[in-house]
């Protein structure tokens, strides 16, 4: 016995629907397929049809026109209308500047050649934009997200350059951009502060919510790591980077090839620059055991590498993110490893940016920086 539907609704228009046909909307009301929808066409003669094409063949056959050319002018009609329909969806995503492909990297070079490239400090000194994050506790990250005047989102900063680019080159107005460079808020020590990162903007969810995932969630197994499961070691150690000491002191603690660290620490530095960071941001270089035994080994050489500043505060207190060269050289791989300071437990730890979060390792020195 089939499931049970409702009445239905009538549709205003459906595409080669022949004249004197309805289309009618129904609703299944019982049965495995509940609450979804389905829709039949009839007329005075023939109910309850399942597809306009049968509708088409029917009409046809009761009224003495060509069923085949009926069915070709029906399939050009809806492929008509399906083109006109991806333009004006792309249409409606160009002004929201949600670009792609060649028209996307145009506008960007367009932007970049009238303002140069764009940073999230910048977009949230512009008029009635905005700017916050959100604590992603999976990966212990941070993702920030910004907001125009007129509501659109956009999550990544060249999806704004190819926003404004497009306006460029449409002959529109946009902000003041070197206004708002101008107006640049700092921190103590003279550093540009992303509204959008600032401890303040950062929460668990944003604030216009996305569409929930219908995924299932995964189990996750927790265990609570105790002050006693931390045991005192030699290793590592923090070497401050891009200063006059770095080799020797890479060298003194027994880094192999300080020379190609330094090398890889620089051109670390000129990506994050290049990416929108300070040329003033600070990085160090965290030892691993070297091949050689210590206390939890395989902790050791994961904390192994280069960190650089963020630039957000944690905690009230700066933080520093893992970072490392690609294989080309020509772009940075972030993780979610961070060392920070947890005011729970007042210590500063490595490890997930995440107060509520236990560390691989733990400094209990309350000092103002890691590398103090």
């Amino acid at each position: 016995m089939p499931p049970k539907a409702d009445a239905g609704r009538i549709l205003d228009y459906v595409c080669g629907l022949p004249p004197g046909w309805q289309a009618i909307e129904k609703t299944y009301a019982t049965g495995c397929t509940v609450g979804k929808t389905y829709i039949r066409f009839s007329n005075d003669k023939h109910k309850q049809i399942c597809s306009i094409r049968k509708a088409i063949e029917l009409d046809a056959e009761d009224n003495g026109y060509d069923v085949n050319e009926a069915l070709r002018k029906y399939d050009e009609d809806k492929a008509a209308e399906a083109s006109n329909r991806r333009v004006q969806s792309a249409a409606k995503r160009e002004a929201k500047g949600m670009l792609a492909g060649e028209r996307k990297q145009k506008c960007v070079d367009e932007f970049r050649k009238r303002f140069g490239k764009l940073d999230g400090a910048t977009v949230c000194r512009l008029p009635g934009w905005r700017g916050e994050s959100k604590f992603l506790e999976r990966c212990g990250q941070i993702s920030a997200r910004y907001y125009s005047p007129d509501g659109n989102v956009f999550p990544l900063i060249n999806q704004i350059e190819a926003y404004f680019g497009n306006k460029l080159l449409n002959g529109e107005e946009v902000p003041d951009i070197e206004a708002a460079r101008a107006a640049l808020p700092t921190d103590e020590k003279g550093r540009v502060k992303n509204l959008a990162r600032s401890e303040e903007n950062v929460f668990s969810e944003f604030s216009v919510e996305a569409t929930p995932s219908a995924k299932r969630a995964k189990t996750v197994l927790n265990r609570v790591a105790k002050d006693t499961d931390y045991r005192a070691s030699k290793n590592p150690k923090v070497v401050p980077m891009l200063v006059p000491t770095s080799a020797s002191e890479l060298e003194s603690h027994g880094v192999p090839d300080p020379a190609e660290v330094e090398k890889d620490a620089n051109d670390i530095h000129a990506l994050l620059v290049a990416r929108g960071y300070p040329p003033e941001t600070a990085m160090f270089y965290i030892t691993g055991s070297n091949g050689r035994k210590c206390i939890n080994k395989r902790c050791v050489d994961a904390m192994s590498g280069f960190y650089f500043l963020q630039t957000f505060l944690f905690e009230e207190r700066p933080c520093y993110q893992q970072v490392a060269l690609s294989e080309s050289r020509t772009s940075l791989e972030c993780n979610g490893f961070y060392i920070s300071w947890s005011s729970h437990l007042k210590v500063w730890k490595a490890g997930n940016l995440h107060d509520g979060k236990a560390g691989l390792a733990i400094c209990r020195q309350d000092i103002h920086e890691p590398i103090d």
